[in-house]
């Protein structure tokens, strides 16, 4: 669903190319990849970004400009160095993502061509002129839109976990939600995911439906039990120094993961399933119908009945 590639810094540089017009139409064609479908590993927590441009006078307008939107769109994880020295060239980062990848693994390294001939062994490295007929990349371009888990929180788990480590806001969308039942009783496990080793917390959110359309008198007798039910998951949140609202409104139907960097349509929801080999389906929506979502669910929305919302965790 979102793929994470490291770059070499030499992607950046027009004189990499055997034209500033072969530089040119590589950014365009990895543009709306890098914005959309994937993350960017900020190499030795984020002296890979401060290399790139340090080498400003060098930087074309549109890389610095492709740069600036992935800042500002969250599309750059932070990960720890892996070797000892700080890279000095282009190589030698390249050298640093490999060693990073031994760690953590990634999708690909994409790299210029003059670096990729030193790599032919390393199949993990690409050259940026050869994408198209490398493996990992067509892989991760079949996924890009939707994916295959298994109806279980493991699975969720490794599908959603670098999205939770690096999202700034994050909304479950699902009108059965409950930790008291026995397949919500791990949800728990992917509100840790969240924990950040230094701030600013990821907002979170929970939206679910009450129990049944019964009259407003009614409905509101159900919110101490509620806040009953969700407080079993004060310890989780209180363990990753953040906290959740949570959202009861009158009628929720279908099942989403909205976050700053991607909205998925979660098929069966966040629930799991009794039958160990049962699978559903994680899709991709688009920037709109997620901007929707998020409206939406807004606590002032004006398309549904917000029940009750109260806090939870830290």
């Amino acid at each position: 669903m979102l793929a994470e590639f490291a770059l070499t810094p030499d992607f950046f540089d027009p004189t990499s190319y055997s034209s500033d017009e072969i530089h040119g139409l590589h950014l365009r064609y990895l543009k709306d990849t890098f914005l959309k479908e994937a993350l960017i590993r900020d190499l030795r927590e984020g002296k890979w970004e401060e290399y790139v441009l340090s080498r400003g006078l060098v930087l074309s307008p549109k890389s610095k400009e492709l740069l600036k939107k992935m800042r500002q769109q969250n599309r750059l994880r932070l990960v720890p160095s892996a070797r000892e020295a700080d890279p000095i060239n282009d190589r030698e980062w390249c050298e640093e993502a490999i060693q990073s990848h031994s760690i953590d693994p990634l999708d690909g390294i994409i790299a210029t061509d003059k670096v990729k001939k030193h790599y032919i062994d390393e199949d993990i490295v690409a050259s940026v002129d050869r994408l198209n007929v490398t493996q990992w990349w067509r892989l991760a371009k079949e996924t890009a839109e939707s994916t295959t888990v298994l109806v279980n929180t493991s699975s969720y788990k490794k599908a959603l976990k670098k999205i939770f480590e690096c999202a700034r806001s994050i909304m479950f969308i699902d009108p059965w939600i409950d930790p008291r039942e026995d397949n919500y009783s791990h949800f728990g496990e992917l509100l840790a995911l969240s924990r950040r080793d230094a701030p600013p917390n990821p907002l979170i959110e929970i939206h679910r439906k009450v129990e049944s359309p019964r009259s407003r008198v009614d409905v509101k007798r159900e919110v101490n039990a509620w806040e009953q039910a969700f407080s079993s998951l004060d310890n989780v949140l209180q363990d990753t120094g953040n906290s959740a609202e949570v959202f009861i409104w009158d009628y929720v139907h279908d099942r989403f993961l909205v976050t700053d960097i991607i909205g998925i349509s979660i098929g069966q929801g966040f629930s799991e399933s009794r039958y160990p080999g049962e699978t559903t389906k994680f899709s991709r929506l688009s920037r709109s119908d997620r901007d929707d979502l998020q409206r939406e669910y807004h606590e002032n929305s004006k398309k549904h009945w917000l029940v009750h919302k109260f806090r939870i965790g830290a």
